[in-house]
């Protein structure tokens, strides 16, 4: 047995898998995947939903969510507002994507009930028909108390 330098004794060429563009491609699918992780949208306010047996769909990309946290302050898209700036908000909402959108409150589970009943309503006068209150999936051993 000889050695040459194609591989094969009869001088043609040993076929073989190039693994240097695999590996390439799957480090920059890995680097774009990590980046666009990083923008996926939070809350702009610390809350503890309240919890229930049921649950719906989490919100979808065009719906709108409004934040109410335990001291009652209003954020809508991360921004702190107070009520009338809120009203003024899901109005030109309502104006710019349609009624049809589906608003999302998302009240902290130690918020007034009053303040979360004064979002619906703001919606309701900016025009919106679809409204929705956020809440987590009860805890089978607390039964959703905390």
């Amino acid at each position: 047995m000889s050695l040459s330098r194609c591989g094969r004794e009869d001088g043609s060429l040993k076929p073989e898998i190039n693994v240097v563009p695999l590996v390439d491609v799957s480090l920059v699918l890995l680097v774009i995947f990590m980046v666009t992780a990083t923008f996926i949208k939070t809350s702009g306010l610390r809350l503890i939903l309240p919890a229930a047996s049921a649950t719906i769909s989490a919100a979808k990309q065009n719906d709108i969510v409004v934040e109410v946290d335990r001291q009652g302050a209003f954020a809508l898209g991360g921004q702190r507002m107070s009520d009338q700036e809120l009203g003024r908000q899901l109005g030109q909402l309502a104006r710019d994507r349609g009624v049809d959108v589906q608003v999302n409150v998302r009240g902290d589970s130690r918020a007034e009930y009053g303040k979360i009943v004064r979002v619906l309503s703001l919606s309701r006068d900016a025009g919106f028909r679809r409204m929705v209150v956020a809440t987590r999936v009860a805890d089978r051993t607390d039964g959703g108390q905390r």
